[in-house]
């Protein structure tokens, strides 16, 4: 009974002391916040507004003023280390846990809650304050808690100025897109990489921000479902490299836009009306920007992950946005990937006659710039002799040093390329100069089946054997490197112009045969394995025996596929060994040890010359502009001109747009729409469209061939301009002029000849061969599915009406490019 009476009086005493302590926080919590609700709202609303607005204001200040955000940059981690360190002083005094102890231990209880106070000074640059664990003697401490408050704004700045720089050109995109204005064209890039950055700055270079708008979408490749939301995304974003970083600022510098998207483009779920854009990657901006791009929109997807690249491309070709878009506009997709007919499949299908596709193929684009008029000086026609008639008198050797895309590609370009009217003396029979080229791979029996299967009609020789030789020393035989004799030449010419060898180049045996066969008639050679380290090295020691064995090095190239060289060490080594070897022409004393013309610091471009260099690769020229667009359109407008002066009518049909000629084969307009295209006409659309590609970039070898040939006379064809009628091939000056043009008629019959050869050897690299049977009822017969071709003959069986179409192309190169 007595114990009752205790517990109930205590519980009484509990429940007072608790009352009063409710009491006593309502006092000074809820009733105080009631009385002055309006006040504190009002103040808290004003903090609302202006704290962001001073974030954003930060913002565009330091990208305003690119010296502010430079200094912030260069010395954050020194203001980290001293914040951090004012941090840990501040939690360890106010943890320290007694303030009666003596000196003597005032130590060991700091060092006691040291660690806690590490943490906390670390949660300070997170925005996290826990002043819980002060104690409240330092509660009551003006200096404390200034310290305490200095050092978590101290540590908010710095967190806020990582953040501007991460975030920050996002803010300012974002004003960017708000002043809405149309442009002709908008290119969109698909995440960021060194591909992305060179070719988006070419473009930003290329094109008025009044023309055209560039946007680069941040975007996550591959999403995990667990973290879809939370501080993981926020890591997730952060994770730029310095490198991409420092290159978005460049480019948004440069005019360009970005923003971000957390979700996975290949592991989105399409809505039942695939609106992808919008709904699942939410980026309703680039939509916006869509909306007010007048002409074309350039999809670019440049990743180094090939099957992203599909897919994605796959996806979002049928976003209801594009789809939309596309009914009164233009979309093109570019894709990074292989040059294989598996991955020409978009290309070739028929989607909308607005809707285009192309590869983008980083190992075939390395050789196919080649072939741009700036690089001639890398074509073959710089290392034969050019007569005075435009024919050719010297041979054309090659040794190609892997066969992989590169390689493969390489020796089509120098097949094609290395066409041109050999000179007999008599010129009486047209015939292709001597070609001659080695290629060399130690898998080349996997490699080359396909190779050979596909081109029967070159028919390489193909030499498919064990390295097993005898320790004998390789020596050299020299010779000397003029003109092969004619009997020399006559039994080299009846074998196969290319010759593919099994062979490990790093062998003795590719060594003996280099120097003993190959090296003293060689003068173009190319390095085009995968390995960037072993081309160069090649390169070098190819070089020096060049140098060592080689009586004539003035039509030496030694071409070296490279695709990474960011530090540049590739290129200075290039640059050491031409510029000594540069100094060594020079040099006028007995012994070549002195010269006083090539400086130290001179930069010399051959005999070893870098391609495939990434920043040359990636750039609106290699990949957006249509210079064979224009070639054609000129070609027709050329061709028109004839017909029109020869009293004729010129045909609709022999002049359909470029993109019209797309739409017609596809069976994406006329009667014929809605249907499959057939096989016969998608590979006549690439076969034609590829020679439209190789008339733009061959204009530049016949313009050389002509100059060479010309000399002073060149400048007679622009003086008074020379006519043809339809279906001849007989030249007359435009003004009538009474100057002699017997020579110039026979340069432009060469350069004519020197074109169907040009074109029957692009025909054979890609498979085709001439009809076993002629018909004389149906002259320039073609099966496409079937690779046959009535033209694959000789220039001397030709019809006068099919030799025209050749003095055309050679008409437009002159006219329309020759005097650039």
């Amino acid at each position: 009974m007595i114990l009752d009476v205790n517990i109930a009086e205590a519980l009484k005493q509990l429940n007072e002391k608790l009352q009063s302590l409710l009491d006593q926080l309502g006092d000074q919590g809820a009733f105080t916040f009631f009385e002055h609700s309006g006040v504190l709202t009002l103040n808290g609303m004003v903090l609302a507004l202006i704290l962001p607005g001073l974030m954003i204001g930060l913002a565009i200040f330091f990208y305003r003023n690119k010296k502010a955000l430079d200094f912030c940059n260069q010395h954050t981690n020194y203001a980290f280390i001293a914040v951090w360190t004012l941090g840990f002083v501040v939690y360890d005094l106010g943890m320290y846990p007694d303030h009666s102890a003596s000196a003597g231990n005032a130590f060991w209880a700091m060092l006691g809650v040291a660690p806690m106070a590490i943490i906390h000074a670390f949660e300070m640059f997170i925005l996290q304050s826990d002043v819980s664990a002060i104690h409240d003697g330092c509660h009551n401490s003006a200096w404390f808690m200034f310290f305490f408050s200095i050092a978590h704004l101290l540590a908010a700045f710095i967190s806020m100025v990582f953040i501007i720089k991460h975030f920050g050109f996002i803010i300012t995109s974002f004003i960017k897109m708000s002043r809405k204005s149309n442009v002709k064209e908008l290119f969109v890039f698909w995440g960021m990489n060194d591909a992305t950055y060179y070719l988006a700055r070419d473009i930003a270079n290329q094109k008025n921000d009044k023309d055209a708008r560039i946007f680069i979408i941040r975007l996550s490749k591959k999403e995990d479902p667990n973290k879809r939301i939370g501080w993981d995304r926020v890591f997730s974003f952060l994770s730029l490299s310095n490198n991409n970083l420092d290159n978005i600022l460049e480019l948004q510098k440069l005019g360009c836009l970005t923003a971000s998207t957390f979700v996975s483009l290949i592991d989105l779920n399409a809505s039942s009306n695939n609106d992808l854009i919008k709904c699942e990657l939410r980026l309703s901006s680039l939509v916006k920007l869509m909306n007010h791009t007048t002409e074309k929109v350039h999809m670019f997807f440049l990743d180094d992950d090939e099957s992203f690249n599909i897919q994605a491309v796959g996806k979002l070709k049928r976003d209801i946005s594009i789809n939309e878009y596309v009914k009164s506009r233009k979309v093109k997709f570019y894709y990074r990937t292989r040059y294989r007919s598996i991955h020409r499949v978009m290309e070739d299908e028929p989607t909308h006659k607005n809707l285009e596709f192309q590869v983008i193929d980083s190992s075939h684009l390395s050789v196919e710039m080649l072939k741009l008029k700036e690089n001639i000086h890398l074509q073959p026609v710089s290392y034969v002799t050019v007569e005075k008639d435009a024919t050719v008198s010297t041979p054309f050797n090659a040794l190609v040093i892997g066969f992989s895309e590169v390689g493969m590609d390489m020796v089509r370009f120098l097949y094609e390329f290395g066409a041109f009217v050999k000179n007999d003396g008599t010129n009486k029979k047209v015939s292709r100069s001597y070609f001659h080229c080695d290629v060399v791979d130690k898998r080349m029996a996997s490699l080359a089946g396909l190779f050979v299967a596909n081109a029967p009609a070159i028919n390489p020789s193909l030499h498919i054997e064990s390295e097993t030789i005898n320790n004998n020393h390789i020596t050299a035989n020299h010779q000397d490197d003029g003109d092969i004799t004619s009997s020399q030449q006559s039994q080299e010419e009846s074998q196969s112009m290319i010759d593919l060898y099994e062979m490990d180049c790093n062998g003795v045996a590719f060594y003996d045969k280099l120097v003993n066969e190959w090296l003293p008639k060689l003068n173009y050679i190319v390095l085009a394995t995968e390995d960037d380290e072993l081309n160069m090295s090649h390169a070098v020691h190819i070089f020096q025996l060049a140098v060592r064995y080689k009586n004539d090095m003035q039509r030496l190239r030694i071409m070296v596929r490279v695709k990474h060289d960011k530090s540049q060490h590739f290129k200075n080594i290039a640059e050491h060994y031409n510029r000594l070897w540069a100094a060594e022409c020079e040099s006028a004393d007995k012994y070549k040890r002195h010269q006083h013309v090539i400086e130290a610091t001179k930069i010399v471009e051959s005999p070893i010359t870098l391609f495939g260099l990434g920043i040359n690769t990636y750039t609106f020229k290699n990949i957006v502009d249509q210079s064979a667009k224009a070639f054609k359109e000129k070609y027709d407008l050329s061709l028109s001109e004839v017909l029109l002066s020869s009293g004729q009518i010129p045909n609709p049909f022999h002049f359909i747009p470029w993109e019209e000629e797309r739409n017609v084969a596809m069976q994406l307009t006329g009667v014929y729409e809605g249907f499959s295209p057939t096989y016969s006409s998608m590979m006549r659309l690439r076969r034609v469209q590829n020679q439209n590609v190789a008339n733009a970039l061959h204009a530049a070898t016949k313009i050389m061939l002509a100059k060479c040939a010309l000399k002073d006379e060149y400048d007679l064809i622009k003086v008074h301009g020379l006519s043809r009628k339809v279906n001849k091939i007989e030249y007359q000056w435009r003004d009538h002029s009474n100057d002699p043009i017997d020579h110039i008629q026979r340069v432009m019959d060469v350069l004519a000849q020197t074109e169907h050869l040009r074109w029957v050897a692009s025909h054979e690299i890609l498979g085709y061969i001439e009809y076993p049977t002629h018909d004389p009822t149906d002259p320039g017969r073609r099966d496409e599915a079937r690779l046959l071709h009535d033209y694959l003959c000789d220039w001397d069986d030709l019809p006068p009406e099919t030799k025209s179409y050749d003095y055309n192309a050679v008409d437009v190169s002159i006219n329309e490019y020759g005097y650039e």
